[in-house]
């Protein structure tokens, strides 16, 4: 997902846009009130590791139930 689509979904939100601050279960709430797909594939890989900093949840594409939870 581009950088400036990312900006637009958290201004509609209108929740404060930090994602060093914002836990990972509401970065995926704003997405699912968003509407918008959420597809890992089309983020940019730097934002996708900031995501996951954030979270301080391990961070392992390759497990199943991982990328499940995106559907």
């Amino acid at each position: 997902m581009p950088f400036d689509l990312l900006l637009k979904v958290f201004s509609a939100s209108k929740m404060p846009f930090d994602l060093l601050k914002m836990p990972f279960d509401l970065l995926l709430k704003v997405f699912s009130a968003s509407k918008m797909p959420f597809d890992l594939l089309k983020m940019p890989f730097d934002l996708l590791l900031k995501v996951f900093s954030a979270s301080k949840m391990p961070f392992d594409l390759l497990k199943p139930q991982f990328a499940f939870s995106f559907k």
